[in-house]
């Protein structure tokens, strides 16, 4: 009753008073700043509550969430790695400019665990890179740096294989290196290690 005869503007503007203070401007600046995909999150809860309710705008901000991590996951990066000259380092050739590649080797970092979702697109963007250096270095050797690895399914497995059979099948050797406990044993259990042969496995690159 105390409010009955006030107008719905006055009303809306103590809402709006109360509700600004709420709004984390200096945060979604941050954000965009980090990471835009951190802020398109910040954005679609803000909006989402808003105008969808509080449940479902935050339902919705989650599912982006979830879509991007998946996104992420089932495209893991892939790095070349090349040797500092005069040293056994080998660093990221994008970031490291004066390095130089061993001769007909090719040696890439797999920059997350290996599942079904994304092991065909390793195989894949393997091939592609080893195509793509034909005429700058090319290649009798790959050598995988498996640190990042830290578990594979038995999809990922296969996958494997088969990537070791078809550079084979081209006259090229594939060798792993720093491999760690828990990927060594799951590769063993499924024969690979037997398959590809333990001379291929290496402690360091």
């Amino acid at each position: 009753p105390l409010f009955y005869f006030l107008p719905k503007f006055a009303l809306a503007a103590i809402v709006m008073n109360s509700v600004i203070p709420l709004v984390a401007i200096g945060e979604a600046k941050h954000l965009w700043y980090v990471k835009k995909n951190d802020f398109l999150l910040w954005v679609t809860a803000f909006l989402g509550t808003l105008f969808l309710g509080v449940l479902m705008g935050i339902g919705v901000a989650v599912g982006l969430s979830l879509t991007i991590v998946i996104y992420e996951s089932v495209r893991p990066q892939i790095t070349i790695l090349w040797r500092i000259p005069g040293t056994t380092i080998y660093r990221n050739m994008k970031q490291e400019s004066s390095g130089t590649f061993i001769p007909n080797v090719f040696i890439a970092r797999i920059g997350s665990s290996l599942y079904f979702a994304n092991a065909s697109f390793v195989k894949d963007m393997l091939l592609a890179y080893v195509n793509d250096l034909e005429e700058v270095n090319k290649t009798e050797y790959i050598v995988l740096e498996m640190t990042p690895v830290v578990s594979v399914d038995s999809t990922a497995c296969h996958v494997i294989k088969d990537i070791v059979n078809d550079f084979r099948s081209r006259g090229i050797q594939v060798a792993f290196a720093m491999v760690g406990n828990r990927v060594d044993k799951t590769i063993r259990k499924a024969g690979l290690k037997s398959f590809i042969g333990e001379q291929w496995f290496f402690h360091t690159v």
